[in-house]
Formats: C-alpha cells, sequence, structure tokens
C-alpha cells in the first residue's frame, strides 16, 4: 500500500488562481539490504536470504568498478546504470590544450529505471497511452510530514 499526502501547489502559469491539491507519496519506512534479501528470498522460495543479501551487498562496488571503466550497466528491469560528466567550458582555440584532469569537476552515477520500475502500476495502453498509473496499487492518505512535525510538537507542549 503507497501512502500519500495531500499538498497544495500554484503552477506558475496560473499565478492568482486557486492552488490545486497533488498526491504526494510518503513512504512507510525503509528497508535494507537484509530486509530486501528476504523478501527475494520468499519469492523464489530459498530458505536462504543470505546469498541474496550478498550479491545485493557487492551490487554498489561491482557497478562503481564497472562504471569507472566506462560501461554502461543494463540490468533488465532494474534499469540502466550510466556515467555523467560535468566540466569546464573552453573555447575553441585552447581545445588543443584540453586536460580533463583540470575541465573535468564531477562525474557522477545515474540510473534510468527499467519498464517494470518506471510504470510501478500503469502500463501501456492498446494506442500507445498509459493507462492510470494507480490500476492493481492501493493507496491510503495520510498528513503531511510538515502537519506530523507540527502535531509532535504539540504533544511535547502537552506532555
Amino acid at each position: 500500500m503507497i501512502n500519500f499526502a495531500l499538498n497544495p501547489k500554484q503552477t506558475p502559469q496560473k499565478s492568482g488562481k486557486e492552488k490545486l491539491y497533488y498526491a504526494i507519496a510518503q513512504a512507510n519506512g525503509e528497508m535494507d539490504i537484509e530486509g530486501l534479501a528476504k523478501v527475494m528470498a520468499r519469492m523464489t522460495g530459498n530458505q536462504d536470504s543470505f546469498t541474496f543479501a550478498e550479491a545485493l551487498r557487492i551490487l554498489p562496488e561491482a557497478l562503481k568498478r564497472v562504471l569507472k571503466d566506462g560501461f554502461a550497466v543494463k540490468l533488465g528491469d532494474l534499469g540502466r546504470f550510466f556515467v555523467t560528466l560535468q566540466s569546464e567550458g573552453v573555447s575553441e582555440d585552447k581545445i588543443t590544450n584540453y586536460n580533463p584532469h583540470d575541465h573535468i569537476t564531477n562525474v557522477s552515477a545515474n540510473w534510468t529505471p527499467g519498464h517494470a520500475l518506471r510504470h510501478l502500476g500503469g502500463d501501456k495502453g492498446a494506442k500507445g497511452g498509459y493507462v492510470r498509473a494507480s490500476s492493481g496499487i492501493k493507496f491510503r492518505e495520510v498528513i503531511t510530514r510538515n502537519a506530523q512535525a507540527e502535531a509532535k510538537k504539540k504533544l511535547k507542549k502537552h506532555t
């Protein structure tokens, strides 16, 4: 079940008009590697979640090594990992003196989810459009994180 809160937002194009309320996902918490490994073990009927946990633990280091070697990594429905660079620009007359160690300022790993993760509830319809994203997903409305924090402050004052 996915929790959501309704947050009012005013779009810049509609300045001066009433705010519209949009659903914002609110996580139930976080799951660590061991928790995910147990889910994977249950899904496969494997009683030993250790193998899954070990694979998940070494995945970041393996990805880092392969990305540093210049490869993009496709992991099926999990998605694609790739490198992007930020660099200082140089004029055309100085391009022959370009030094990547001086001019590249940041190297980042990026991820694009595969189809199964990109569209958690919806899928492409017959005419290429997407069906409602909520198909097959249960939702529960909760209060916003700001409202939760304010409620906690009030409780502390009264206790």
